[in-house]
């Protein structure tokens, strides 16, 4: 969930780093923690996943569609 103290964060890609338009904190993209800014060293909550290729995945969900 990308807020943070129920503030909503809108997060964009800025080469190999997240920022959030809010406070302009810079995020770390694989852990979700902020880097540099305001917010650093806050955390979002991760979301659970399942790390799966997609060929492997689609053996057992061949319904699903893949976003590149």
């Amino acid at each position: 969930v990308r807020a943070i103290n129920d503030q909503k964060l809108t997060l964009s890609w800025e080469a190999d780093h997240l920022l959030d338009e809010e406070t302009g904190s810079t995020w770390d993209p694989t852990l979700g923690l902020a880097i540099a800014g305001p917010l650093k060293g806050e955390g979002l909550r991760p979301l659970p996943y399942v790390p799966a290729f997609p060929s492997a995945w689609a053996d057992f969900y061949p319904q699903s569609e893949f976003y590149e």
